[in-house]
């Protein structure tokens, strides 16, 4: 076996220093810009929803204290 000395190029998955960035890296970054970008919208989108009236009135009972007395079902 030889002995690398350590080299951090010579690690899996590691780039060289002094190496052009591989041509896939500004496709990468662009691909995750786009799903960035559609994970925002959809969390956008989820926190805009309204919140279903019969839950409104389960949360106000539960305001109310009338959920402890145990009639709730």
């Amino acid at each position: 076996m030889m002995d690398n000395g350590g080299n951090e190029s010579d690690r899996a998955g590691s780039q060289p220093k002094g190496r052009p960035k591989a041509a896939g890296d500004s496709s990468l970054r662009a691909r995750q810009k786009v799903i960035g970008a559609g994970l925002k919208r959809l969390f956008d989108d989820v926190v805009d929803e309204r919140v279903p009236d019969d839950f409104m009135d389960l949360l106000a009972k539960f305001d109310d204290g009338d959920a402890g007395s145990g009639s709730v079902r």
